[in-house]
This record gives C-alpha cells, sequence and structure tokens, in this order.
C-alpha cells in the first residue's frame, strides 16, 4: 500500500466479504480520535492522492469498526 492505480482498488471487488470484513478490521485497528483523523490517516494509508478523491467505502467501514469513531454519523451532502 498505497494503491498507485485504479486496478489495484477495482481488485478489492474481489474480495470475499470475509476478506473485506478483515481488510476494514485490520484497517480500524489504525486509530484516530475523531471521524476526520481517522479518515484522513487511512486516505492516506491506502490511496495515492489522485485515488483518494474516488474511493471511500473501505474507509467508511473502517471508521465503524473503530472504536473510538463507531458511533459516529457520516454526513451526507
Amino acid at each position: 500500500m498505497p494503491f498507485t492505480s485504479k486496478k489495484y482498488v477495482d481488485d478489492l471487488d474481489n474480495l470475499t466479504e470475509n476478506q473485506l470484513n478483515s481488510l476494514a478490521h485490520e484497517l480500524s485497528l489504525i486509530g484516530g480520535d475523531s471521524v476526520q483523523t481517522l479518515t484522513k490517516t487511512l486516505i492516506y494509508r491506502i490511496l495515492t492522492n489522485k485515488l483518494g478523491l474516488t474511493y471511500s467505502e473501505i474507509i467508511l467501514m473502517a471508521v465503524r469498526l473503530n472504536l473510538k469513531t463507531k458511533s459516529a454519523s457520516v454526513p451526507t451532502e
């Protein structure tokens, strides 16, 4: 990591539900005291800047699994 190409992100579609949950759980362990901090850290760890603008599903899952941020709501626009 970080993913440098859309192909690597697209490969996430081929993961089983268990593999996806395991990845989200592992990412949730990175930590952060707020949704904003954790989200920023996860984006920098798993995606290049260019890809980070496009992909967020796995990040939202990790935020919800993190003990400090799991009850947070994600604003919608």
